[in-house]
């Protein structure tokens, strides 16, 4: 099933790699619904983390997600659901003041 979600990236999660075979990297993406914000951890897996360079936390963006889950082989009454990015884009363009947030927070603190 795929999906494709709007949201602004709060946390960008280090990089894991379980096998030779399999790697992942998460984000945590906070999805903005009327009065309600909702945020929700989606995976990066293998060739697909590559698409995460050059994001930053605090960025809007858009992925397209699909969603999957398999039954537990020891529990049958056990689902683990798994949300995979295969495209993410920005929403809104990438600006030079956003490169330099934290030099600008950091002279705003500063006295003359």
């Amino acid at each position: 099933m795929s999906q494709s979600l709007k949201g602004t990236i709060t946390k960008i999660l280090s990089e894991k790699t379980f096998s030779p075979k399999f790697k992942k990297q998460s984000i945590h993406l906070t999805i903005e619904n009327g009065n309600y914000q909702s945020t929700i951890e989606i995976d990066f897996v293998n060739d697909n983390i590559k698409l995460l360079s050059g994001y930053m936390e605090g960025e809007t963006v858009e992925v397209q997600i699909n969603i999957r889950g398999n039954a537990s082989k020891t529990d049958p009454n056990k689902i683990f659901n798994s949300i995979n990015v295969w495209k993410m884009s920005r929403t809104e363009e990438l600006t030079n003041a956003m490169h330099n947030q934290d030099r600008v927070e950091a002279q705003n603190g500063l006295s003359f």
